[in-house]
Order: structure tokens, then sequence, then C-alpha cells
């Protein structure tokens, strides 16, 4: 069931509430996103945020809380978002009739983004599904992409079936209806792969991982056997139905904002065909939840996406990785000496950590200096007297208290920004994608700072 929240809701009253609160003793608020915002269901198939499967997505509560506010700002301003992962910030921001623009490094989050906040003629669309079966049976000379490892991944079957589906998608002459179908074509790639559907990113599927008797034998046993079965053209147009009903459900809206641009570095916002920076002072609010200390796997997760869809060759993964924040891979030559970020409680912490794993003292390090970064130039692209809504969790590193929230904050107040308002958040489920590194430690709650630009 698709899911729009009534117009009639605002959160302005209980954010007036709650920075009253804090001014008067300055402590950390325990809130709760989903009954602040009570009128967006968890889990709701809402616009188009279910539009595809993506990891560690930020619930749309937090953003709708933030953006849906007349504290903050007002329809036809602009909302950013430096690390829009698929756009959930941008999706909410155009359905309260605001501007949105993003920042991502990864290709296929860029390119998904935009197709969920981009309207499309539902006849148009209607049109190319009713013929999609009868060219799907008369393609017969297409080219396989490179993807690492295809045969791994994918039957003899599935993937002829996935080549003669992605030339016909490649011929579609509207862009906004062939970004959708190229999003549907990756949504569709893990339900017919040989990966493993409980984790994301991917690892081969295995019946013998499990004991006979267990029920996740029996589980993955029925799935290899169904993919045997599967039709790749039948399982796209079921996910198509679903997603052009999410657009419908979008379009629908008379009050639309627009999306203005994705650009491909948090820390140098530039945007358009031939990209251009963003103007210094023009965003009036700015809404993100960073990548953690020690990110996830997101390049990794989303490879044979990237590679089916011609975003990225098999052999630029790593330089795309390279630019991802958070990052956890670096030449070794780039940690033999410690990295200090001019932080004085944080280096001497990473001393510490330096002396028993200089990798992840690296890690950390950088994370923080590109941080640093991406703030500064969210600085200079909000407004004076513009907002900026900080999502972040501490965890630990190797065994030391990494209080990644208070040296956002300290970079955050560094750049200029004043502090407003400190929420936490238990975090109850987000689908982070594997088990971290045992060295990074778990993020049991979310700190969610209100900044001001001074």
């Amino acid at each position: 069931m698709l899911v729009k929240s009534p117009v009639h809701h605002t959160t302005t009253d209980a954010l007036h509430k709650l920075i009253q609160q804090y001014h008067f003793d300055k402590t950390p608020i325990e809130v709760n996103f989903r009954k602040l915002v009570h009128w967006i269901p968890y889990n709701s198939d809402r616009y188009t945020h279910l539009l595809h499967h993506y990891p560690a997505k930020l619930i749309p509560q937090i953003p709708h809380f933030f953006i849906n506010n007349e504290l903050l700002s007002s329809k036809g301003d602009t909302v950013l978002d430096p690390f829009c992962g698929t756009g959930t910030v941008m999706v909410e921001a155009i359905v309260l009739g605001r501007n949105g623009i993003g920042a991502d490094s990864n290709p296929l989050a860029r390119l998904i983004a935009k197709s969920k906040c981009t309207q499309i003629d539902a006849k148009v669309a209607r049109k190319w599904q009713s013929g999609l079966q009868e060219v799907f049976r008369n393609t017969s000379h297409f080219t396989i992409p490179p993807v690492v490892n295809l045969e791994y991944w994918f039957s003899e079957r599935i993937i002829d079936e996935l080549g003669r589906l992605l030339s016909v998608i490649s011929h579609i002459q509207t862009p906004e209806l062939r970004n959708l179908a190229l999003v549907t074509f990756s949504h569709t790639l893990r339900d017919v792969s040989l990966a493993d559907p409980r984790i994301s990113v991917p690892v081969r599927l295995n019946p013998s991982r499990f004991h006979t008797s267990h029920y996740l034998h029996k589980k993955a046993k029925n799935r290899l056997d169904g993919l045997k079965r599967l039709s790749v053209l039948e399982r796209f147009e079921e996910v198509f139905d679903f997603n052009l009903k999410r657009i419908s459900n979008l379009s629908n809206n008379t009050q639309l904002g627009t999306l203005r641009g994705i650009a491909s570095d948090a820390r140098c916002l530039a945007i358009g065909a031939s990209p251009r920076r963003i103007r210094s002072e023009t965003i009036q609010l700015a809404v993100t939840s960073p990548p953690y200390l020690g990110a996830q796997k997101y390049v990794r997760a989303s490879s044979l996406s990237l590679g089916w869809l011609n975003l990225v060759e098999p052999s630029d993964l790593t330089a795309i990785e390279a630019t991802s924040i958070g990052r956890e891979h670096f030449p070794k030559a780039e940690y033999s000496r410690l990295t200090k970020t001019g932080m004085r409680a944080a280096d001497a912490l990473l001393k510490n950590v330096f002396k028993k794993y200089p990798l992840r003292a690296q890690i950390a390090s950088t994370y923080l200096l590109e941080m640093k970064a991406s703030i500064q130039e969210t600085h200079r692209t909000l407004k004076q007297g513009g907002y900026f809504a900080l999502v972040a969790g501490a965890n630990r590193l190797c065994g030391e208290d990494f209080n990644t929230p208070d040296y956002l904050r300290r970079i955050a107040e560094s750049a200029g920004f004043k502090t407003k308002l400190v929420l936490v958040d238990t975090i109850q489920s987000r689908g982070l994608m594997t088990k971290r590194n045992r060295t990074a430690g778990l993020i049991p709650q979310e700190w969610v700072f209100l900044f001001q630009r001074q």
C-alpha cells in the first residue's frame, strides 16, 4: 500500500518546544522520531522511498521532521543533502514543496535518487511496457557488459535474459523513463542472482553452510530451485508496475518542488553537465546522515549493478571506493605515519590506536579530515541564518570510545555553526549491511544535531 502523509501535519510546535527545552539546560534530549512523526507509518511504501533496495537508508521521519517545519524553511526554499544516498531527504523535500540538491560519490545512488525525484508520463510508460514482451522476444543481438565474476553470480540463462532486457531498455528514447527502467533493472538483478538475499553485500547462496535440519538450509535450496524457473522479464515487469505506481503517487502531489541536481562530492558541491560549484549562501536548510566511521561497503554492495549498468568499469571500482568518505581501504604507505586531524582529543586517541592498528587510525583520521571539508562546504552554501541538521552515530575504535558525534559537532562549530539543539534517538533497525569490522564496534544510538549558520 502506497502512503502519503496528511498535509495538515507539521512539526513546528514540537521543534519549538525541543529548542526551548535544550536552551534551558543544554542537555541532549531523548526522542523517538517514529513517534514525533507518527503520521508516517514505519517502513511504509511512501511515495518513491522504496523504489530500490539500498543499504542503511535514513528513515524518512527524520528529514520530514526538519523539512516540514516553518522555523527552518518555507515552500520554495532549497534543501541540501551532501550525503544523499538514494535520495530520502530530497524526496521529502520535494513533496513538501521545497527544492532538492544532493551529493553522493556512488553513481548508482545518484541514478536512483534522480529517478526517485523525477515525474514520468504514466501513459508513455505503459505504452512502452505493453510492447516490452514482443521486443524482448525479437531481440537477438546484444552485448553483455563487463561485470565482476559474472558467471559466479548468474546462471547462463539468466545472463542471456538480462543482456536481452538491458538492450531493450537502452533503446528507450525518453531519458526519465529510461532511468526508471534502469533502476528497476538494478533492483531485479539481486532477485535473479545467486547472491544471498539476506545480505546486502553480495555473498553467494550456499545451502551447505547450514545443517540440513536448519530452516535456512531448506530456504536456500528452495531459492536456488526457484531461480531455475524464474523469468527475468516477468520479475522486471512486477517491479516496474510497483515503481510506476510510486512515481505516479509522487506526481499526483500538486505542490512538488524540483530536483536541482546531484553532485558527486560533498567536499566540492558542483552540479550540472559541465559541473559548476553551487553558489555560496543559496541554501536555506541542509539535512544529512553522513557515512559512519568505517563505512559500510556501499561500492561492493552495488558492484553488480554498477557493472551491468555500465556505470563503472570493473577496474575502476577501487577508484570509486577511494572517493567514499568513511572508506576502510588504504595503501600501506598512507598509514606508515600517523595522520593528525588538528583536534586535540581525537589526535590523542588516534595516537593510542595507531600503536596497535595503524590502518584503523588512518581510517578514523581521514574520516574526520574529509568530514571537516564537507561540513565547511555545507557552511559555505548555506544562507546566513540557515539551518543544518546532522545525524551521527558514536562507536568504539579498537576498544576505545570514539565519540564521532562530539567530533563532528566540534568541526561544525569551528566552521561557523552554532548548536541549537541536540537529540538522541535509539537505533531500532537501520539495515546495516554486514557484520562490521571487529575493531569498529556497534552504533546503538543516533545523535541528531541542529546547527544554525552564523
